[in-house]
């Protein structure tokens, strides 16, 4: 531009404006490139913060804020959208399989939905002698900044939910709920297991659990790290197997495989669950089938952390408890690793058996290192 072609008194204005225009370009483009940044990738039941620095946010972390955790220690799910074909969340080839445990649950007389609803009650008028929080009259303290107060010892939500599914530590996390509550007595937690042992019918108990997911999924809308925790810990499938052959032996109900031991007990309890399905029995009840069904079928964001965690939520930094009070009191009687009664047959067997679990923990990145050896 030639300035000596534009009158006098009009140059100082004039450039003052072309500066202003070229500094808003810039700002704009710097905005889009910051929020392409930070887009939440991934959409379906993996979300995935991407950053240039991918394990720092801005606000104060806790366990179970995945977004700032390394790969493989925590994942986000959505597990509702598993099972939906639009989502494309992989699921919807085992829908048949939710339907059948969905029969089964309106068959049967009590629920038999496993989890615990944790809360940091500030007054403790609503909490039972047992702990137990007994509302309705709680009153949580809710954040109002995204700075989680460090009352408890530890960064721990004020409110929570953690869904006990069978084999993976639950009477575990129950436990140390329990000692968290001999030293602090403002953590109150209630219980919920078979509605049969709270003298609850099945529909009462449905409107209860399905009124604290709705409270849970409202939590979740106003984006505070404070409150509207849903939170679970999950095991490789093989793993999990294992464990619930010994429990359901453990129980007499293994059929002719109850007096078995060894290679023989467990490919006499593979053939036993490819015949009468995982539904004989509550233990051999799929990982997403059990957090379906806690869920409710409602859309909620979970934070799935393998079962290697359970201490680190027991220990400095999250319920803050002692090496005693962190003991579950329960030893393995193992004098052989049952892990080495499978042969490769056995494994992929019990891998097609759990597909749908092999499947879901996969499609959030979390592996399933014992039926990946069979690939």
């Amino acid at each position: 531009m030639n300035l000596e072609m534009i009158p006098p008194g009009t140059q100082g204005p004039l450039l003052a404006s072309i500066v202003i225009f070229i500094a808003l370009v810039l700002a704009i483009s710097t905005v889009g490139l910051s929020e392409m940044e930070a887009t939440k990738q991934g959409g379906g039941i993996l979300q995935t913060i991407v950053t240039d620095e991918p394990h720092q946010v801005e606000r104060q972390q806790h366990m179970f804020e995945c977004e700032g955790l390394p790969v493989q220690s925590c994942a986000y799910a959505w597990p509702s959208r598993f099972f939906d074909k639009e989502e494309k969340g992989g699921g919807w080839e085992y829908r048949d399989m939710l339907l059948r445990y969905r029969k089964l649950e309106e068959q049967s007389k009590f629920l038999r939905t496993n989890y615990i609803d944790i809360r940091y009650n500030i007054t403790t008028s609503a909490s039972g002698s047992d702990g137990a929080w007994t509302g309705p009259d709680y009153e949580a303290e809710w954040h109002n900044d995204n700075e989680l107060k460090d009352h408890r010892g530890g960064k721990i939500p004020n409110h929570m939910v953690y869904l006990h599914l069978h084999k993976v530590g639950g009477t575990y996390v129950r436990s140390i709920c329990a000692a968290r509550r001999g030293i602090d007595k403002n953590f109150v937690f209630d219980t919920y297991y078979n509605t049969a042992q709270r003298h609850m019918g099945k529909e009462v108990g449905r409107q209860k659990l399905r009124s604290l997911m709705v409270e849970i999924r409202d939590e979740q809308k106003i984006d505070d790290p404070g409150v509207g925790v849903v939170f679970t810990f999950v095991r490789d499938p093989l793993e999990r197997f294992v464990s619930s052959i010994g429990e359901v032996k453990h129980q007499g109900k293994l059929g002719n495989c109850t007096k078995l031991i060894g290679k023989e007990l467990y490919e006499c309890g593979i053939k036993r669950v490819q015949d009468m399905g995982t539904e004989s029995n509550i233990h051999f009840k799929p990982q997403i089938m059990e957090i379906y069904d806690i869920l409710s079928g409602i859309d909620l964001r979970v934070s799935l952390l393998p079962m290697h965690r359970l201490g680190e939520f027991a220990g400095k930094g999250c319920l803050d408890l002692s090496q005693e009070a962190q003991d579950p009191k329960r030893k393995h009687s193992w004098v052989v690793d049952p892990m080495s009664y499978f042969d490769n047959v056995m494994r992929k067997e019990v891998c097609q058996i759990y597909a749908a679990d092999v499947t879901f923990l996969s499609s959030v990145g979390i592996p399933s290192l014992g039926c990946n050896m069979t690939r």
